[in-house]
């Protein structure tokens, strides 16, 4: 079965009902996540909501507009062709 294309951003620390949850406090609060064309699922953790919410925002218009391929949207190191040492120094 194939997941289909769905995205949002979640709150890490308080539930949907306002419970603290068991990580309130504790690492990043908020949650970026999308599913790809291929049914994986992607996501990010960061420390302001406004932070996910460009994140996603700009992975779902790369998705939609078909500007960047699928392992280039995760400014991963490996994606750019540079290696991590180098990248790292920058």
């Amino acid at each position: 079965m194939t997941r289909s294309r769905r995205a949002g951003v979640e709150g890490r620390w308080i539930k949907a009902n306002g419970e603290k949850t068991s990580r309130h406090g504790v690492g990043m609060r908020w949650w970026a996540w999308y599913v790809d064309d291929r049914g994986r699922e992607h996501t990010k953790a960061f420390t302001r909501k406004v932070d996910a919410t460009r994140w996603l925002d700009n992975q779902t218009a790369s998705i939609v507009s078909g500007l960047t391929s699928h392992h280039a949207m995760h400014n991963s190191p490996c994606s750019s062709g540079a290696m991590y040492g180098s990248r790292a120094t920058r």
